[in-house]
């Protein structure tokens, strides 16, 4: 069971949540499911406002509230490990230098990719591979096996 300050910090409504939490509502309190699935039990406001990446949400209820940051779910996690944690910006400049480093990189990787298929040892052309003159010269028909009739017994 949420109560309406879950709900709030699940949606990102802060006037909500600070409208909640002015009328007395616990921070702290931990929600319950009445099914089996038991381990998504005891998300407290923090944790839901971090599963939905909600930091304002989070500040609030941690600095305004005094909402504690220790207080773990019932599958042992802080609030803190869900929040998504984005990835630092990065400059075009930056964009620049690692695409060329990859680029170059990829020219490496081709050229010993290349070495190991190229082989030293120059191969001479199909009509230097032919039989000499003389064996050119004959018949280019294989020579018929001897017939010899088969014999079946009875």
């Amino acid at each position: 069971m949420w109560t309406a300050l879950h709900w709030a910090a699940k949606h990102g409504n802060k006037d909500m949540a600070t409208l909640v939490a002015e009328a007395g509502a616990d921070v702290n309190t931990k929600s319950h499911v009445s099914t089996s699935f038991s381990f998504a039990d005891g998300y407290t406001p923090l944790h839901i406002a971090a599963l939905h990446g909600h930091q304002h949400i989070l500040d609030l209820l941690v600095g305004t509230y005094g909402a504690k940051e220790n207080l773990r779910d019932y599958s042992g996690h802080l609030a803190l490990h869900y929040l998504n944690i984005k990835e630092p910006e990065v400059s075009e400049e930056e964009c620049d230098i690692q695409f060329a480093v990859t680029q170059a990189r990829e020219r490496h990787r081709n050229r010993k990719l290349a070495s190991l298929f190229s082989s030293r040892k120059k191969w001479g052309s199909a009509e230097e591979l032919a039989p000499i003159e003389e064996e050119r010269s004959g018949t280019h028909q294989l020579p018929l096996p001897p017939f010899r009739p088969r014999k079946f017994s009875r």
